[in-house]
């Protein structure tokens, strides 16, 4: 019940554009899914599918998700940190997270 909840708390972000809090409730449902052996229902099966990330967003989050600095994370990708900065905003947004600590997980739920 409590997956079939998130799931529908996604659904209602989403259908009000609430994109981060959509992703965030998606991956609860979907975490809390994962306990619950072989629960199929029509709220679940409308959870939505990954957000897509650009190459460069993916790799920056990586990055950051490993512990990098924003100047680290620049001088590998020979960028400035202000787009280090830009692409961490846009994918905090995306993913629904508030944290770098949080990114890991994030992603590999994608």
């Amino acid at each position: 019940m409590a997956a079939e909840l998130w799931a529908e708390a996604a659904a209602r972000f989403d259908a009000v554009a609430l994109r981060a809090r959509a992703a965030s409730a998606a991956r609860r449902a979907a975490a809390t899914l994962g306990r619950c052996e072989g629960a199929r229902t029509e709220p679940l099966g409308r959870l939505s599918t990954p957000v897509a990330l650009s190459r460069r967003q993916r790799e920056t989050a990586a990055l950051a998700a490993r512990g990098a600095s924003n100047a680290e994370i620049a001088a590998t990708l020979s960028i400035s940190e202000r787009p280090v900065e830009s692409h961490l905003y846009a994918v905090f947004a995306k993913l629904g997270v508030t944290q770098r600590g949080e990114l890991a997980e994030a992603l590999e739920s994608q």
